[in-house]
């Protein structure tokens, strides 16, 4: 291979023209060679246009950030890179590694600047890297961006990060890159921008890295912990000293293959004990969820919802080409429902139903349970007509057995409740409540009449049923709604802002029916 076609495979390659061209100051403060580490590789083979990157601490994502956008800016003229962060301080800390990262820059390769302050670096060849702050006015305008990596999303303000990634996907190239990066702190946008990834809801692809995904940034400290922990207990922590979490770790890292994983226990063991196991999840989780498990306000424990959520697994929808008896208008409906076990005679079941507008906003949902309590179906639209829907949740009833419908009677609820109410059609097991007259005198009426009053009653008692374990959901999509359903500045129990609740509400109220015992002939 000569000199030149060498020069050109590294060119066409970012990971290997950051490792024979960049330099970085290593944790002991010497100036070394850049070795790109197994989370930075993975995130440059595989980054689409929109990415999303929850993970642990100290992974060296910004530093991949700040050498990619090096070489994209050296590698194609008139290049506009942007590196934005929650505060003027990390804006500061950033700009100053991208500048210690220019200057020791192999000299080969090194392109001249023509500007290197004010949190901007422009190049002669017009290729520009800018440094900012998330809610700047200057921001993304009048730029057509190649790349742009936001750090730390987790701490910026909802509002803020929100119009700011209008204006940045609106001046993205048609092949440039974006890049929302953090650690997590609680319910936030930056949690309902990793759901609606998760669930494929949005054109970000979702990457998470835990601090067991890679080694090389810890090796120093892992070592450090483990003579402390000695120095502290006249001993290394052995086998028969782990607990259940930390024998899963343990195995999960390659066990008794793998030389540092009863380190890394150890490093984990000391780091909890200064920062307490709490934020220790949140800054080092081992999954993403596991994250966001730090938050005074939920309803629900987050511990429980995590524990059904990793074992979710066991309980997988059932393959809709093998079920039986379906009507033609669930069979048009079948990309927004799961089934998890079809009805057998004599069986009793329970739906709660929560209705939206079918404009694209709120979800239209169905969810059934059966007189056990497990979950057994779960439809949920924004697209669905109110009219529609209510033919969708008679069909869903009949086919479950006639099952007791409850049917929240608000808004375009009043729709579906006078459908499945009609003299010509009237389902024969509808949900209903009391109103009194003037006079004092009782008179039921069909659906359920949401209050001040009913609300939080229906919903406590979902809370009691499901960390008491007398009900077993099988939606990973309902566990997630319960994650950011919290108590607010008023005392309302309700999802965060820009999230959800129509599923936790609907299975509230499939419960109501259930626990009442209401059987409607």
């Amino acid at each position: 291979m000569t000199r030149e076609e060498k020069l050109k495979k590294i060119v066409a390659d970012p990971v290997l023209w950051c490792r024979y061209f960049v330099r970085i100051v290593d944790k002991t403060g010497k100036k070394v060679r850049f070795e790109p580490t197994y989370t930075q590789k993975l995130l440059a083979k595989n980054f689409g246009k929109f990415n999303i990157v929850a993970k642990s601490r100290q992974l060296g994502i910004t530093s991949w950030a700040i050498a990619y956008s090096l070489y994209l800016a050296h590698t194609r003229p008139d290049t506009v890179c942007m590196l934005m962060s929650y505060s003027l301080d990390t804006v500061d800390i950033v700009f100053k590694k991208l500048k210690a990262m220019y200057d020791d820059l192999d000299p080969s390769v090194k392109i001249k600047d023509v500007a290197n302050n004010r949190k901007e670096l422009i190049l002669e060849n017009r290729s520009r890297i800018v440094c900012c702050v998330c809610g700047s006015k200057d921001a993304a305008r009048g730029s057509t961006l190649r790349y742009v990596h936001l750090t730390e999303v987790a701490f910026m303000d909802d509002e803020k990060l929100k119009n700011q990634l209008v204006a940045i996907e609106a001046a993205l190239r048609p092949d440039g890159q974006i890049v929302l990066e953090s650690t997590s702190s609680g319910m936030n946008m930056w949690f309902l921008l990793w759901q609606k990834a998760v669930h494929h809801e949005s054109q970000y692809i979702p990457f998470f890295f835990s601090w067991l995904d890679d080694t090389r940034q810890f090796i120093q400290e892992y070592e450090e912990n483990t003579e402390i922990y000695r120095n502290r207990h006249g001993k290394y922590l052995d086998m028969e000293e782990l607990d259940e979490e930390e024998m899963s770790l343990y195995y999960r890292m390659g066990g008794d293959t793998n030389p540092l994983a009863m380190k890394k226990l150890m490093w984990r063991r000391m780091k909890i004990a200064n920062i307490g196991i709490e934020k220790f999840r949140q800054e080092y989780p081992t999954t993403a969820s596991e994250s966001f498990l730090v938050s005074g306000n939920n309803v629900f424990s987050l511990e429980k919802i995590q524990a059904r959520t990793n074992n979710i697994y066991d309980s997988k929808p059932l393959s809709q080409k093998n079920i039986k008896n379906l009507s033609p208008l669930m069979k048009k409906w079948k990309k927004d429902w799961d089934m998890w076990r079809e009805p057998k005679p004599k069986e009793r079941f329970y739906a709660g139903v929560d209705t939206g507008e079918g404009i694209g906003s709120d979800n239209s949902v169905i969810e059934v349970v059966d007189q056990n309590g497990i979950q057994v179906f779960e439809f949920a639209s924004n697209k669905i007509k109110p009219y529609e829907f209510a033919d969708l949740v008679r069909e869903v009833g009949n086919y479950y057995g006639t099952a007791l419908l409850v049917v929240e009677k608000l808004s375009a609820g009043h729709t579906v409740v006078d459908k499945l109410y009609d003299g010509s059609h009237r389902y024969i097991r509808l949900y209903k409540y009391k109103e009194y007259d003037a006079k004092g005198k009782a008179r039921k009426k069909p659906g359920f009449q949401t209050s001040s009053k009913s609300r939080p009653i229906i919903i406590n008692r979902f809370v009691e049923m499901f960390e008491t374990g007398q009900i077993l959901l099988n939606s990973k999509k309902l566990l997630d709604e319960m994650k950011s359903f919290q108590l607010d500045d008023t005392g309302k129990q309700q999802a965060v802002k820009g999230a959800k609740d129509d599923r936790v509400m609907a299975f509230a109220m499939a419960l109501e029916g259930l626990v009442n015992g209401i059987w409607y002939i």
